[in-house]
């Protein structure tokens, strides 16, 4: 596999859905504090989904740092967010993940800030209830304006959008939904709309949807232009 220079970007996608004899073979690739996190989630399922998730990521990024998965360091920063511990490779490598309805996706990149979301769309969604919570004005005028056929889908392509870029700025919910407008029509390209914090530059950043499982959203956004985005599938077999 290759390492990507800093204008390229690798995405892997993955199901969790890995035989449960597996799972204490991936737990061992977890640090203690790790594995404490994972106890504390209340169903077993849930607790699955963490393992894997964690252990697939540490054997990623131990194959682009050339070490083995169980010696992957992180730091966290200020607002919560993973970065990988004592660089020496340069541009740093930065990583993004999202899991939903038991998928997942990861997104890799060489020096440039990156962040990546995923949902699974659910049928009958508060939309009147969600949206104006945590959308701008803008976007909630936007979204009931469409045909109520075409409203749900925009929903996701909305909320993905915004969590990917929040994820981006690696800010976590210290940056509010509502600060910043991103498209949401159906047809329209993704992109940064307005930005209203930070005097952040819309042209510095992209948006890119991601047409990865059937039934969900996704959003890449990366701080650049004119990005090669490389798709892996990860096969537990």
């Amino acid at each position: 596999m290759r390492l990507l220079n800093i204008c390229g970007w690798i995405e892997w996608s993955a199901s969790l859905e890995i035989k449960k004899k597996d799972i204490p073979v991936l737990r061992r690739l977890l640090t203690l504090d790790e594995k404490e996190r994972a106890d504390r989630f209340c169903f077993e399922k849930d607790q699955a989904n963490f393992i894997i998730g964690r252990a697939i990521l540490r054997t990623l990024l131990g194959r682009y740092t050339n070490q083995s998965p169980a010696d992957v360091k992180f730091v966290y920063n200020s607002y919560g967010k993973p970065l990988l511990k004592k660089q020496v490779q340069s541009p740093p490598l930065n990583f993004n993940l999202s899991h939903s309805g038991g998928k997942v996706l990861y997104a890799f990149s060489r020096g440039i800030p990156l962040g990546i979301d995923l949902e699974k769309m659910k049928p009958n969604i508060d939309l009147a209830a969600i949206a104006p919570r945590f959308f701008s004005p803008g976007e909630v005028s936007s979204l009931f304006s469409l045909k109520k056929a075409d409203r749900a889908e925009a929903f996701y392509s909305c909320w993905t959008r915004k969590e990917a870029f929040i994820k981006a700025m690696e800010m976590g919910l210290s940056l509010e939904l509502d600060k910043f407008d991103v498209s949401l029509r159906p047809g329209e390209p993704a992109r940064l709309i307005s930005v209203k914090f930070q005097n952040q530059n819309t042209r510095n950043w992209s948006l890119y949807d991601l047409k990865v499982f059937p039934g969900f959203k996704a959003c890449l956004a990366v701080r650049s232009r004119n990005i090669v985005i490389s798709y892996y599938f990860w096969d537990s077999n």
